[in-house]
């Protein structure tokens, strides 16, 4: 494996861990609608949400776009197996834009009742797939010599997928929860966060060994694990929207590190796991995508910072 092979995996695993934080507070966000029935609250958790729900999407765009440019077979491989999930991906995250759009048109209560449905199972069902997604990687999904993937669509929800996929809606939950500085959802959804993680953890290390032959390795990165778990408890007590940033990146390292260098794990033939080394693009493509990046980057970031720093008040009167 070449250095830029390497370099790509984290550099690809960095996006969407961008990604996560900073459209996981928004969505989260977007998911205390459904258990919010005051109108000015509803009114409140739209205006935190409003000035960035698309910029935040744009990091999505950016990961998904260097993943296909620089690992093709993975990009190909997990969009043909995910097919109908990505599909509903779309659909959610179309009806929440319209339905941010369109709520606060008409001042029907069930023209209202529709559009909040809207925002809320949106804000849902993104995170709980991307979870199940996750955890299917890591687990390991059936793939063939090709590489096709091999199962179907309900097999993708097994229960550690899910057990991931709910870990990944409450994990957004609580970002949302700290964003919207409400403290009680804080602490209620911190304390869940937590036991979800230290579940997550424990249901790898003995149901997938397979997922901790790194840290067998590089005993060092339990220090990782360790670090999260004592973040988390800080965390329930005193959630800052920093830390919680924070945690969802080391959440998403962790990933990482438990995958490195698979990027796809195949069950039950782990010789046929896609890794940074088996299904990169050309080494002249992922240099030549380096130097673009290496010149985009900074302007996304920059991008990001200056439309924060804009509307960081919010718009409540969306």
């Amino acid at each position: 494996m070449n250095v830029y092979q390497i370099i790509w995996f984290w550099l690809v695993l960095f996006l969407f861990a961008v990604y996560a934080a900073l459209d996981g507070f928004d969505l989260g966000s977007g998911i205390w609608r459904l258990f919010t029935k005051d109108e000015e609250k509803k009114k409140a958790i739209l205006g935190a949400i409003a000035p960035y729900w698309d910029g935040n999407e744009v990091w999505l765009v950016a990961a998904g776009t260097c993943l296909f440019a620089a690992f093709p077979v993975v990009y190909a491989t997990v969009f043909s197996g995910f097919y109908l999930a990505i599909i509903l991906l779309g659909v959610a995250f179309m009806f929440r834009a319209v339905s941010i759009e369109f709520r606060n048109k008409y001042e029907g209560a069930g023209w209202k009742g529709f559009w909040d449905a809207g925002i809320g199972l949106g804000s849902l069902i993104p995170p709980l797939i991307f979870g199940v997604a996750i955890g299917n990687l890591m687990r390991g999904v059936p793939i063939s010599s090709g590489p096709e993937y091999g199962g179907t669509f309900w097999g993708l929800f097994d229960r550690y997928s899910l057990l991931i996929g709910i870990f990944a809606v409450v994990m957004f939950s609580f970002h949302g929860a700290v964003h919207l500085g409400d403290r009680k959802k804080a602490g209620i959804s911190g304390v869940i966060y937590a036991l979800l993680f230290a579940a997550v953890v424990l249901v790898s290390y003995f149901g997938y060994p397979h997922l901790f032959e790194n840290f067998r390795s590089h005993p060092h990165l339990y220090l990782l694990v360790a670090a999260n778990m004592a973040l988390l408890c800080i965390l329930i007590v005193k959630p800052v929207f920093s830390l919680s940033f924070v945690s969802i990146i080391v959440n998403m390292l962790l990933a990482g590190c438990a995958m490195y260098p698979v990027m796809v794990f195949a069950s039950p033939d782990p010789a046929l796991s896609l890794t940074a080394a088996n299904a990169s693009s050309s080494l002249l493509t992922l240099k030549t995508m380096l130097v673009i990046t290496g010149l985009g980057l900074p302007v996304a970031i920059g991008y990001t910072l200056w439309f924060y720093k804009t509307f960081k008040r919010g718009t409540a009167g969306y």
